[in-house]
């Protein structure tokens, strides 16, 4: 494995950027040396680095031409951006089985692909110009952890506790994660980290919980100027009291635990994800109120995040299918997810849950984030006289 090294700030406008987000007090956020109100509001795209990398060979069908990829992502994130949009989720690591994160070179040594590398320095550099902040994703239970375990266990389809335990898949971790961290580590448009996305560990509650607890001040000490937190659902576990309003019983025996695992103190925000649909949380024969659960679910947390862990939350995903009707007034909110319109006839056979710019859901997003620009969500600068 080739060693991780520092990187100069790849965003152009670096010096307008914004500023670092940072935590203010228990339920707030700012930015810049002015300490500007900050909120989250945006979108995940977790395939801007691949767009930005411009793969032939790209993932779900999409393959693009040189430059095709970077003029699509540019047009999606000037939209964005023309929207009031200040925040996009997006994955440090590719999720295309033909162009993989990391791979053996001729002396059998694991390296990173430099080319998908680039295309994500290319990201942050075209949100570093819009000043808009992305939080990455170190690593996805639904992709990554496979690779992991193909490499540091020989088993991809190994236990998933092998993942969180095994001190061979902590270094491979660790030499992923350091890798990232220290490219990006002097860049504002780098918000914010996500230790891995949606983690599960089913019948092992304590390997997760410790491999939290490793993780998370190993990342902080690499990235000090960086938020952090952890990426999962934000499910409780089966006993706990608010284990009342996970969406189904399975919820509680994923390994997550909402309080616990946001507890330490190098996570600086508590966040969670809202999927009332793919959760299963009705039946063709039961009537669901889905607006009812929603608000529950939001709330129990929020009401956790501020006396329990007194920390800032953001829902990070949030989705439902078309058709379906959907919440407007959430705060420090990114949904999921948006893709080009050129992508429309590829993304619609596999996610129904896709936004694209021309999208009524997209408007919806807009007037969110226009509610909150106005209240400086976006750093302003303290050489106006108005701020001396």
């Amino acid at each position: 494995m080739e060693e991780p090294r520092g990187r100069a700030r790849v965003g152009e406008t670096n010096s307008s950027s914004g500023g670092f987000v940072r935590v203010v007090d228990a339920n707030a956020f700012a930015r810049g040396e002015c300490d500007s109100p900050f909120v989250f509001a945006g979108f995940n795209a977790y395939g801007l680095g691949e767009l930005g990398a411009d793969f032939e060979d790209g993932a779900y069908m999409f393959g693009v031409d040189r430059g095709q990829g970077r003029r699509a992502a540019t047009r999606m994130l000037d939209a964005a951006s023309d929207a009031g949009m200040n925040a996009a989720r997006v994955w440090a690591f590719s999720v295309n089985e033909r162009r993989k994160t990391w791979r053996r070179n001729a002396r059998g040594e694991l390296e990173h692909d430099e080319a998908f590398l680039t295309g994500l320095d290319w990201v942050v550099g075209e949100a570093s110009k819009r000043r808009m902040v992305l939080i990455l994703a170190l690593a996805d239970h639904w992709h990554t952890t496979s690779e992991f375990l193909a490499e540091c266990v020989g088993d991809a389809d190994a236990d998933m506790s092998e993942f969180y335990e095994r001190v061979e898949c902590r270094e491979m971790y660790v030499w992923h994660a350091s890798k990232i961290l220290m490219r990006y580590r002097d860049e504002p448009a780098v918000g914010a980290y996500n230790l891995i996305n949606e983690p599960r560990c089913r019948g092992c509650d304590e390997s997760l919980q410790r491999w939290i607890d490793w993780a998370a001040p190993f990342v902080k000490t690499l990235a000090p100027n960086q938020l952090l937190t952890i990426g999962e659902e934000g499910f409780y576990a089966a006993g706990e009291d608010n284990a009342r309003v996970n969406p189904a019983s399975w919820a509680g025996t994923t390994g997550q635990d909402f309080n616990r695992n946001h507890a330490s103190s190098a996570i600086d925000f508590a966040a969670l994800h809202v999927w009332r649909d793919n959760w299963a949380v009705y039946s063709p024969s039961v009537r669901f109120d889905a607006e009812a659960f929603t608000r529950r679910w939001i709330a129990a947390h929020e009401r956790d995040a501020r006396m329990i862990l007194r920390k800032p939350l953001v829902v990070e995903e949030f989705g439902a299918a078309p058709g379906d009707d959907t919440e407007s007034s959430l705060r420090g909110a990114l949904f999921w997810g948006l893709f080009p319109e050129s992508m429309r006839a590829e993304v619609d056979q596999w996610d129904p849950f896709a936004v694209y710019p021309s999208d009524g859901a997209f408007e919806l997003a807009s007037r969110f984030a226009q509610s909150i620009e106005s209240s400086s969500t976006r750093a302003t600068s303290c050489n106006d006289e108005s701020t001396r």
